[in-house]
């Protein structure tokens, strides 16, 4: 039996409808959260957030379109086709969750707080690890090399700053619950 730790979150509402059938309505009865910092940091954070993941998008995109053989080799290829994964979940928080109003709810608060964490470490890595596996790549096969190779580099470069910049904003998305007080000792 699969568990989720926001079930307690809802409740089920049962009305009955004009024609006699009954409806059930879901009802968000959980706690309410609201951001740490100020409202226009956490906008622009999500400017950053949302600028970082489209310009990181056109990066990874643009890497695809020529052929290389740079995007033949395992060191590069298999962490830079990894690096999708991250960027489109940092791509669904900007778009999504990042615009939401206080006070939000216990299931975006985590996804904001805790789940921003673990999404942009994983953004780092894979676009570090294909940055690496560029560089190992073009040192082993540099007498091969043509100038269209450098097009994989570049967006790999692209897509480390892309996912620095998501890292550098990260903490301006912590909550806290409604009604407690800030770290800095204002409600």
């Amino acid at each position: 039996m699969s568990r989720n730790k926001y079930v307690k979150d809802y409740r089920l509402e049962p009305s009955v409808t004009e024609k006699g059938k009954i409806k059930t309505k879901v009802r968000y009865v959980g706690g309410e959260f609201d951001f740490d910092r100020d409202r226009e940091t956490v906008a622009r954070s999500g400017r950053v957030l949302l600028y970082s993941s489209v310009l990181g998008w056109i990066a990874f995109i643009s890497a695809l379109i020529p052929k290389t053989s740079v995007m033949r080799t395992l060191f590069f290829s298999l962490p830079f086709a990894f690096c999708a994964l991250p960027l489109f979940l940092i791509s669904e928080l900007a778009l999504f969750d990042s615009r939401r109003e206080p006070p939000l709810e216990h299931r975006t608060a985590d996804r904001l707080s805790a789940g921003l964490v673990f999404r942009t470490v994983l953004f780092l890595v894979f676009s570090a690890a294909s940055l690496i596996g560029y560089a190992v790549s073009m040192i082993m096969n540099f007498r091969s090399a043509v100038p269209l190779d450098a097009v994989p580099g570049a967006s790999s470069v692209l897509l480390l700053l892309c996912a620095l910049a998501a890292f550098a904003v990260r903490k301006n998305f912590s909550t806290r619950p409604v009604g407690e007080e800030n770290k800095d000792g204002t409600d």
